[in-house]
């Protein structure tokens, strides 16, 4: 898909190097969104194992 983005990008623009410019913009801000999520999954997560360890009763 990002090859396809960039591509499209690079055809739609008359300058090469203007139209590089924009498709690296463009997967740099994917890059970093995908980043995000998958910090604020994994933080999601940890949240979730802490919930359920301290509500689990302790074994002795």
């Amino acid at each position: 898909m990002g090859i396809a983005v960039v591509g499209v990008v690079l055809n739609a623009t008359p300058d090469w190097s203007r139209g590089a410019s924009v498709s690296f913009v463009l997967v740099g801000v994917a890059y970093l969104l995908g980043a995000v999520c998958a910090w604020r999954l994994v933080a999601r997560s940890e949240r979730r194992t802490e919930a359920v360890a301290a509500a689990a009763p302790a074994r002795t």
